[in-house]
């Protein structure tokens, strides 16, 4: 499943070889953690991709949490696009919340995890 995401709406066949082969060589990309902090003390992205259109939302944030993450998709997402019937995202421990699923459950919006992937 998650080569198929991946690839959805491209011709690549070496797609997932030629990501890991890049990130393997980029220092930058081996680093773990937050971005270097911007103006106003921003120093995380969180990011929302349309599978069908590719379109991409992104907004800086302060800190990783609730409060976030709700303010992000309501303000980047559901009132520009629309409620989406299925969100996915990673397993984080932030995208487990009780605050989330509520949220989730409000706007009847599938919420599931992608699939853990190690090169």
């Amino acid at each position: 499943m998650y080569d198929e995401e991946i690839r959805i709406g491209y011709f690549w066949p070496t797609l997932v070889k030629d990501a890991m082969n890049f990130v393997r060589k980029c220092d930058v990309c081996q680093r773990m953690g937050s971005f270097p902090k911007a103006k106003g003390s921003l120093e995380y992205v969180v990011v929302a991709v349309d599978y069908f259109s590719k379109w991409v939302e992104a907004a800086p944030l302060k800190k990783i949490g609730n409060d976030s993450i709700v303010k992000f998709l309501w303000k980047d997402v559901i009132t520009r696009f629309g409620v989406p019937r299925i969100l996915i995202s990673h397993n984080g421990l932030q995208s487990e919340s009780e605050e989330l699923a509520n949220f989730y459950d409000k706007y009847n919006i599938e919420h599931r995890f992608s699939p853990v992937y190690y090169p």
